[in-house]
């Protein structure tokens, strides 16, 4: 059985790119380690790509955005503050995978579950943790038809223009036989989680969450 942890801002912020000092972020890194009593936690370089990597526990730091690793108290993490922390146990894997608007477009969910199918997973679970929800997450009118018409189930209304990315991630994996559960948190209506837009509305001090798996 694998654990999950889902941190929220009184843990801190874990993103090494949105202003503070590198040195206190790898320090609460360093201690999240701690508290989880892991041997290590591996962090990816996110950039909303649909790389997906398998890690050993000889890694540290990975261009993706998703991992996944059969390594024993390994933690991968997946940092999010509005976009999706996915997380993914199988028999002998777990995974992270970070997904946006960009990565739900790249298919970086199917792209993961191929991996682990092609690994030898036949049952796959996925948590999806705090996020922004199809009521919140609102673009503009063109990008909205752009992406609905490409992907239907993000599909809201062509009046609020929201995309609803939550839907989507689910309806791609229990198309692939995988057993989808929701934290049911929109970090935007939770102030208790970082979120990326409420910090850009509010000119208040960016942070990113973490979501970690292990087992």
């Amino acid at each position: 059985m694998a654990a999950v942890t889902f941190t929220s801002q009184e843990w801190g912020n874990f993103g090494l790119l949105v202003g503070e000092d590198e040195a206190s972020v790898l320090r609460r890194r360093h201690q999240l380690i701690e508290k989880l009593s892991l041997r290590k936690v591996i962090f990816m370089r996110q950039t909303h790509s649909a790389a997906v990597v398998e890690v050993s526990a000889e890694d540290d730091l990975v261009d993706a955005d998703g991992i996944i690793t059969k390594s024993k108290h390994i933690g991968v993490a997946v940092l999010a503050a509005d976009c999706i922390p996915l997380l993914l146990e199988s028999e002998e894997y777990v995974g992270a995978i970070h997904i946006g608007r960009v990565g739900m477009e790249k298919n970086i969910a199917t792209r993961a579950i191929e991996m682990l199918r092609a690994r030898g997973a036949k049952e796959i679970a996925a948590l999806i943790g705090p996020s922004v929800c199809g009521d919140c997450y609102e673009v503009s009118p063109e990008m909205y038809l752009e992406v609905s018409s490409k992907i239907p189930s993000s599909a809201t209304t062509i009046d609020s223009h929201c995309l609803d990315i939550k839907r989507a991630v689910c309806s791609e994996l229990e198309n692939l036989g995988v057993t989808v559960a929701d934290s049911g948190i929109c970090t935007m209506e939770s102030p208790e989680f970082f979120s990326h837009r409420i910090s850009q509305k509010h000119s208040t001090p960016e942070g990113r969450g973490v979501g970690v798996i292990s087992r």
